[in-house]
């Protein structure tokens, strides 16, 4: 079973929320995840069992919300929230994300996950 990374990232509300991440081998070559679909869920820190936020490499990109992507080369793992989203999640100061992977067998791993800190609008110049 793969074991998880862990990653915390400050969110200002009202500002687009784009990552890059590459999953790559020892060697440093990016795995190809064109044949894996990917989800990016978003919870309270204190409450895990409810989804606040999802992002699903199935629901394709827009430009009017945020998408998640998966790709065969470097950076293979995209993902952005747009300025509405990141407002929606304000109210929590602590988040917890999951980012997940399905293979084409149907095998669920979780990649990476951590803390997302929320920064008031106030604080942000």
């Amino acid at each position: 079973m793969l074991e998880s990374g862990k990653y915390n990232f400050p969110l200002y509300p009202g500002c687009s929320l784009p990552q890059s991440l590459t999953w790559a081998g020892t060697s440093g070559t990016a795995y190809d995840l064109s044949a894996y679909t990917a989800q990016l869920l978003i919870t309270d820190v204190n409450d895990p069992n409810t989804v606040l936020f999802e992002l699903s490499s199935t629901a394709g990109t827009s430009g009017t919300s945020g998408y998640i992507t998966v790709s065969s080369e470097s950076p293979n793992i995209e993902f952005v929230l747009t300025p509405e989203e990141t407002t929606a999640l304000q109210e929590v100061p602590i988040l917890w994300y999951q980012l997940l992977l399905q293979d084409s067998t149907g095998i669920v791993s979780r990649l990476l996950s951590g803390k997302i800190f929320v920064t008031p609008q106030d604080s942000v110049q």
